[in-house]
């Protein structure tokens, strides 16, 4: 029973919770609750874990409140028991979710449950509001502990998160082998991911710490500074790799799509980045018409952001510009469609290439996946065929199962691209924070070390050369 969180759930909510955040309802709260109940012998045991997201429909407080008062399988409390509540929410409550809490804390009292809560946050929500300001003063009288999160605090707590994703991968069981993981060596890169993210000023909760001390005390606060966030994270998550590149669920399928720009010269090639976006979509989705408009759309982004970067100069002097997509996906891509709504991609590119005359412009594809369900291809497939395939219209696609080896390659050059992106954000004026990419080179290059692949009893490292026979079967089919 784990409710972590996720490095771009950290980012998104935690490290800048800005303005976006703000105004879209969807995305205003996100509130992680845990729940311990003390036993006879003085131990503690969890009872609840959740993650819960607020939306324009959903209240996390409310939301954890029925859980603990029945409404939920984890929750339901035991008359004349003790319990101790973990509350760490990206914002503070408002009055309706102050009230929530409250209506909490007297079923407990009705229930002869000791209750202890510990409510940390990152950001204020409204404090110019009066009611925001007494509901906060309330939880505080009737004994609720109220803590904002320090910007350090925050990275404590991704790396903690961080290390129990890593910690999950051991004792894997796949379809392609069992994966371990060597206990000293990760510990000695936990530490080492412990140190890449230097936070030298938080100017931020220095302020609005003062602020809360001032509410609670009966006074009036000033308005709210905002953060902004300017990138967002384009790799997959750690659990994300876990549940369903390595354990194949397909509940849910995510794919990577990345667009660059390979522009060849005499004797020199530039590579450039176009587009690079993260997706997920449930296992029974699939709109033919709505797919249809999504591709329409995607080809005039892509269209416009060939335009903003070739010059008629290039146009000109270059031998050969080419548009290459590039996707990763967990799910064998046919049993979605997946490869019909790419090359109906390409030849929309390509029509437009071809309208406009660019005799030197090309689109080439790539396909890679992680599960594949029967190991062929159906019939109506546009891909065929691994290896090098052209297209009458001069598109150019390749498909291919990944290795195993692969999977665990990206998955750590996903982690180590979103540890730079959060090194270098500006947060604002709410901390200045270093990368110390040392620490994290070091890091990544003891998890790979730790990573060890059983496969028929016998033991390989992440680099070694072993066979993967289900992406070899899969291949072969293609």
């Amino acid at each position: 029973m784990t409710a972590s969180l996720t490095l771009e759930e950290y980012l998104n909510y935690f490290l800048c919770p800005g303005e976006k955040q703000q105004n879209e309802k969807a995305k205003g709260c996100l509130l992680v609750a845990t729940v311990y109940q003390s036993e006879k012998s003085g131990s503690e045991n969890m009872i609840y874990a959740r993650k819960i997201i607020g939306g324009k429909s959903l209240d996390p407080f409310n939301c954890f409140t029925k859980d603990m008062t029945g409404g939920h399988r984890e929750g339901g409390l035991v008359d004349h028991s003790s319990v101790t509540v973990e509350l760490m929410s990206s914002r503070s409550p408002s009055n309706a979710g102050a009230e929530q809490l409250q209506g909490f804390l007297e079923y407990c009292k009705k229930h002869s449950i000791k209750v202890n809560i510990n409510f940390s946050f990152v950001q204020p929500f409204s404090w110019d509001n009066k009611f925001n300001r007494e509901g906060l003063h309330n939880l505080y009288e009737k004994g609720v502990k109220l803590k904002i999160l320090s910007f350090q605090q925050v990275i404590n707590c991704m790396m903690g998160d961080l290390s129990d994703s890593l910690e999950s991968l051991d004792q894997l069981e796949t379809c392609r082998g069992t994966l371990t993981l060597d206990a000293q060596t990760l510990r000695r890169a936990i530490s080492n991911f412990q140190d890449v993210l230097v936070v030298d000023n938080d100017g931020y909760y220095n302020e609005h710490n003062r602020r809360l001390q001032e509410i609670l005390g009966y006074q009036n606060g000033v308005a709210i500074q905002k953060a902004s966030q300017q990138e967002e994270m384009t790799g997959f998550s750690l659990n994300t790799y876990r549940d369903y590149f390595l354990l194949q669920n397909s509940d849910e399928i995510w794919a990577k799509f990345k667009v660059n720009l390979r522009k060849q010269g005499e004797g020199i090639t530039q590579e450039e980045s176009l587009f690079e976006k993260v997706y997920s979509m449930e296992g029974s989705e699939n709109n033919g018409k709505s797919n249809q408009n999504k591709v329409h759309l995607m080809a005039n982004h892509l269209w416009k952001l060939v335009g903003d970067n070739v010059t008629l100069h290039e146009l000109a002097n270059h031998r050969e510009i080419v548009i290459q997509i590039m996707v990763v996906i967990s799910e064998y891509p046919d049993r979605m469609g997946f490869c019909a709504s790419l090359r109906r991609l390409q030849h929309d590119l390509m029509e437009r290439i071809q309208d406009a005359g660019l005799q030197r412009v090309r689109v080439e594809s790539s396909i890679r996946y992680a599960m594949d369900e029967s190991a062929t291809v159906s019939p109506n497939s546009s891909i065929a065929s691994p290896s090098s395939l052209h297209e009458e219209d001069g598109t150019h696609t390749t498909a291919e199962c990944m290795h195993l080896q692969d999977i665990l390659l990206d998955m750590l050059e996903d982690v180590e691209d979103n540890f730079k992106l959060l090194g270098r954000l500006e947060y604002d004026g709410r901390a200045v924070v270093r990368l110390d990419k040392s620490a994290l080179s070091s890091a990544l290059g003891l998890v790979n070390k730790a990573i060890r692949i059983h496969i028929d009893g016998t033991e390989h490292s992440m680099n070694g050369n072993f066979d993967d026979r289900y992406a070899e079967a899969a291949n072969l089919a293609l």
